[in-house]
């Protein structure tokens, strides 16, 4: 029996469940008419999954263990919501791709206001990777200005973390913690690659490349990465990079446009684990 369960959010569909070992689509998550233009899945503080809806703009919330529907977290302004994470003090933050900045959300979904002026260190279109580093500082991907920027919460200054079209990165999206809690693999779309990003000085590496529509990184549950690739999702090595063949197949569960990808265990308690998210 595997472990784990692969959440992948469609942009055209719904977000679908599927085994993280086999592939094997279980059953959506929830109707269309909820979860419309799904993006960003990550676990909150409280140990609930909360999905972003682009589309519905909103974000919903939903036990991990027994994927009950746990009741509407926030409404969004008309900012294109895209990408979620949470911070230590309570503070949520919601990547808005037509707005070109982050909002805040205290943890009763009330809107607190932009972690940052709209545009700063040049960001476009912030995207679904949207995350918190181990450093404290929150990394937002610009899909548009195709670069990453860093916003540090203690002093409320941005800067650009990668230049744009740096490594030959285009329509930058994803961002996952590295096991080794230095780098972020980062998922660019448009160029089909997977690159390694160096905490520390920002230094960009290409660790995979030869993807169709690389929106989302996650860790399988054997060690091996998991990534968006041509409709569905496909495994790689975590080692080198190679790509060891399809996971999930275009449309398996009629799943479309597939944008963010998760792994969380299968009977998952109300226990946040930061390493899947």
């Amino acid at each position: 029996t595997c472990p784990s369960r692969l959440f992948v959010s469609g942009y055209f569909s719904t977000v679908h469940v599927f085994d993280a070992c086999t592939g094997t689509h279980l059953r959506n998550l929830d109707a269309r008419s909820r979860l419309n233009g799904a993006q960003a899945m990550r676990l909150g503080r409280d140990g609930l999954l909360y999905v972003v809806a682009e589309t519905g703009r909103a974000i919903h919330k939903y036990r991990p263990d027994t994927l009950e529907y746990a009741g509407l977290f926030a409404s969004t302004p008309p900012m294109g919501p895209l990408g979620i994470d949470f911070a230590a003090d309570g503070t949520v933050y919601v990547a808005g791709y037509d707005s070109n900045d982050v909002k805040k959300y205290d943890s009763s979904g009330n809107l607190t206001g932009p972690a940052f002026a709209a545009g700063a260190s040049g960001i476009n279109g912030p995207e679904i990777g949207t995350i918190l580093g181990p450093d404290g500082n929150l990394y937002v991907p610009g899909y548009n200005s195709h670069n990453v920027i860093r916003f540090d919460p203690r002093t409320g200054a941005t800067s650009v973390v990668v230049p744009p079209r740096a490594g030959g990165i285009f329509r930058p999206r994803g961002l996952l913690l590295d096991r080794d809690g230095k780098h972020f693999f980062l998922a660019a779309e448009g160029s089909g690659q997977v690159m390694r990003l160096r905490i520390a000085d920002g230094n960009l590496t290409e660790f995979a490349r030869g993807l169709s529509g690389s929106t989302m990184i996650a860790w399988a549950p054997d060690g091996n990465l998991l990534v968006v690739h041509d409709g569905g999702v496909a495994r790689l090595d975590a080692n080198t990079g190679a790509n060891l063949g399809m996971l999930v197949a275009p449309g398996a569960g009629g799943l479309n446009g597939p944008t963010f990808i998760t792994v969380l265990p299968s009977a998952a308690a109300r226990t946040p684990d930061r390493s899947q998210t």
